[in-house]
């Protein structure tokens, strides 16, 4: 949790990620800062929002702040990644600079592949704010934000008038996705391995094999951090008790709930609710 403290500091980072040959993402699977990432070389899979996803080169994944996801790389070869990372109150200075809700329009999850013609302007682009971010110097705070400005306008075009990208799945993936989308549905059910491979017709093993094959996660995991994820909003948006919120979010046991909140923010359910 050291690297979302220091975000809480820096409130914007851009780190630039090279990785040879696969590799899976074992970092938080949802925070409280926005997130994109680029793909700038080789292939990656991308489990975000309950769709799984395969991005390119030239592909941005749009993860909005509390976005469950995980990212496995494909490629055998170099992969390549610009992960871009702003808080809320930093999106909101974006847009009383840009005179508009640009972030509103633009961070709702998914993937958007720029323009071929454009690929050489965002590794320009991506490669200044890296350096002013990685080498300040003078007004390098004031060049950092109007280039972000920048590359939210350009990704809100590419949305608009391009074809967003939604990815190439196979059949499996596409049952993964409906099981995932059932788990976040019926978050606050009774849910299990066995009830959920009755639901969907397939054996308990072929379904724990398949879903961490697809997802990344393993279905208890999954399960658990959906749940985590709706009691964050549940704690910030409404007057329930701690008790009340666990239940709510289908934890029977309050202390499981404060221990499993606890390891996915880093926060305690009552630190988290004074945060809001």
């Amino acid at each position: 949790m050291e690297a979302q403290k220091d975000f809480h500091r820096l409130e914007y980072r851009i780190q630039k990620m090279i990785y040879t040959g696969h590799k899976e993402d074992d970092t938080s699977c949802f925070h409280n800062f926005h997130e994109l990432f680029y793909v700038s070389e080789g292939e990656c899979v991308v489990f975000l929002e309950h769709r799984i996803r395969r991005l390119e080169r030239g592909d941005f994944a749009i993860i909005p702040a509390g976005t469950i996801h995980r990212t496995d790389y494909v490629s055998k070869g170099t992969n390549t990644k610009y992960v871009l990372s702003f808080s809320d109150r930093r999106g909101k200075e974006i847009d009383a600079f840009a005179g508009e809700d640009i972030t509103a329009q633009l961070l709702k999850p998914g993937a958007i592949r720029a323009p071929l013609q454009r690929l050489d302007y965002v590794d320009m682009l991506l490669g200044r704010m890296f350096h002013e971010y990685e080498e300040p110097v003078e007004h390098s705070n004031a060049a950092g934000r109007i280039m972000l400005c920048e590359l939210l306008l350009s990704l809100l075009r590419y949305r608009l008038h391009e074809t967003e990208n939604s990815g190439v799945i196979d059949v499996n993936e596409d049952r993964m996705q409906a099981v995932a989308a059932h788990i976040s549905d019926h978050y606050a059910d009774d849910l299990t391995l066995d009830g959920l491979a009755l639901a969907f017709a397939m054996s308990p093993s072929y379904l724990s094999r398949s879903f961490k094959r697809s997802t990344g996660f393993g279905i208890k995991e999954y399960i658990t951090n959906v749940r985590i994820q709706k009691a964050t909003a549940m704690l910030l948006d409404t007057a329930y008790s701690i008790t009340e919120v666990a239940g709510r979010c289908g934890f029977h046991d309050s202390n499981y709930f404060g221990d499993a909140f606890r390891k996915a923010t880093g926060l305690s359910p009552r630190a988290y609710r004074k945060l809001g």
